[in-house]
This record gives structure tokens, C-alpha cells and sequence, in this order.
């Protein structure tokens, strides 16, 4: 199987997907092959700094390893996506850090429908029920230019 994830891997057409290389990440960690596991994993988020994905799997790695703090630390990058800040929230909880973990919650903001929120100067958000999907919103956005405004 590695042999082929690496031949995979190796190919033309997959030079530049990270896929066969997560593959590969994957087969390691099922095969307690840690270090290697993580060596991908780290490669494929060098090409990729924005894969959510794959900082979860590297993340969850480490804690498996009980590496919490190497955890927290991949989180870093793309830390306002809510998925992140999830796990986030969990290893801290999982640790023992709980003052760090209702900090980070505290970070979430719920904002209600029908309320315009100012986003910058001249910017507001609202808002407004969807209807097609049970918990959707659209974002009607209110924007003020000089003696202009536009929606």
C-alpha cells in the first residue's frame, strides 16, 4: 500500500494535488507510523496553509499523541473558521485549560435576524431569514457613500 501511495504520489498528474500525500499521512497514522504521519501532513499544509481539513487531521494527530500544545499550535492558522475554533475549544477542555477554553468561547457572537450589525464605517450587516432552509440567512448589506447609499 505505501509503495503505491508513493507511486501515486510520484505521478505527473499528481504533482501538484495534495491528495496521494494525505493518503499517504493516513496510511501512516493507521499504521502507528506517527512521525511520518505528521512529516505529510506538515508538507501537505506547506503547500496547502488554508486546508482547514488538514490542520483538523494533524491536529488530531498530535493529540492522539498527547502533544496538546503542538495541537494548539497548528490550529493557529485559520483560527476564524468555525471548525477550528472548535477543535480548539476542545483539546483546551480536554487538557484542562478551561479559563482558555471559556476565553475562546466568549469569542463566538451570536447575532440575531432583523439586526443590523456595523461592520465598518459606512458598512452594516443584517441578517434576514431565508426561509428555504430551516436556521439560513442571507446578509443584506447597507452601504454608505457620501450622500449615497446602496444596498
Amino acid at each position: 500500500s505505501e509503495a503505491l501511495l508513493k507511486q501515486l504520489a510520484a505521478r505527473d498528474a499528481c504533482k501538484d494535488s495534495t491528495a496521494p500525500k494525505t493518503l499517504l499521512a493516513e496510511f501512516y497514522g493507521v499504521s502507528q507510523r506517527n512521525d511520518e504521519a505528521e512529516a505529510s501532513l506538515r508538507a501537505v499544509l506547506e503547500k496547502t496553509p488554508g486546508s482547514v481539513d488538514t490542520q483538523i487531521k494533524l491536529a488530531n494527530l498530535l493529540v492522539n499523541q498527547n502533544k496538546l500544545d503542538d495541537a494548539l499550535k497548528v490550529l493557529e492558522a485559520n483560527s476564524e473558521s468555525p471548525v477550528i475554533a472548535r477543535r480548539k475549544i476542545e483539546i483546551l477542555v480536554a487538557s484542562g485549560r478551561n479559563a482558555d477554553a471559556e476565553k475562546a468561547i466568549r469569542q463566538f457572537v451570536t447575532i440575531g435576524y432583523d439586526r443590523p450589525i456595523q461592520v465598518v464605517d459606512g458598512v452594516t450587516a443584517t441578517f434576514v431569514d431565508a426561509g428555504h432552509i430551516l436556521g439560513s440567512a442571507q446578509v443584506v448589506f447597507d452601504i454608505q457613500e457620501s450622500a449615497r447609499k446602496f444596498r
